[in-house]
């Protein structure tokens, strides 16, 4: 017999080969597994369970005539128990295997963003370095030539157009450094 988890009642009834006296037959059953010792039913010929844990089990039905002698044919009944699905093996590696590629996907999602962080913040980096760079360049090197030809008074304003360019210029290779990817290292940093 077979039953499945939400359906683990199982109702029998049996009788013994002793037609005499029927009313003084007694039964006992032992199930397998299960039960730890016969347990005697008197004259009741029938047999109630309910709730049977999942496993396999072999329930055993023995009678005792009106004489008092035991019957020697003994009822063996294969009976298994089926597990509710979420309590078998299988349910546990599927939900492993679907947790580890959530894992995975999740690690794979955040390696992704790490690296188009990385490659924005290169770009950024080539672009002030670039664009920024040139313009602070253009200004300190006309600051410095219009310098040559000015008179005293402008000279010191030149002067100081090119000392705050090229300070700019400074200030711009650092905030470049430090916003570039490829620099985020101990390496990196001493060297600076």
């Amino acid at each position: 017999i077979v039953l499945q988890f939400e359906s683990s009642n199982l109702y029998l009834e049996f009788f013994a080969n002793d037609f005499l006296r029927t009313d003084k037959n007694t039964f006992e059953y032992f199930l397998e597994g299960f039960s730890k010792a016969w347990i005697s039913l008197g004259n009741q010929n029938s047999l109630r369970f309910a709730a049977i844990p999942p496993g396999d089990y072999v329930l055993k039905i023995r009678s005792t005539n009106s004489r008092g002698t035991i019957i020697p044919q003994l009822i063996e009944i294969p009976l298994t128990v089926k597990q509710i699905f979420y309590k078998t093996w299988w349910f546990g590696l599927l939900i492993a295997v679907v947790v580890f590629g959530l894992v995975l996907f999740y690690l794979q999602l955040r390696q992704k963003r790490q690296r188009a962080l990385a490659e924005m913040r290169m770009k950024i980096a080539s672009n002030l370095h670039d664009d920024i760079g040139s313009v602070l360049t253009r200004i300190a090197m006309q600051a410095e030539i219009l310098e040559e030809e000015a008179i005293p008074e402008q000279k010191t304003v030149l002067s100081s157009i090119v000392k705050s360019s090229r300070a700019a210029m400074s200030s711009m290779r650092d905030v470049v450094w430090s916003i570039d990817s490829r620099k985020s290292n101990i390496g990196s940093l001493f060297e600076k």
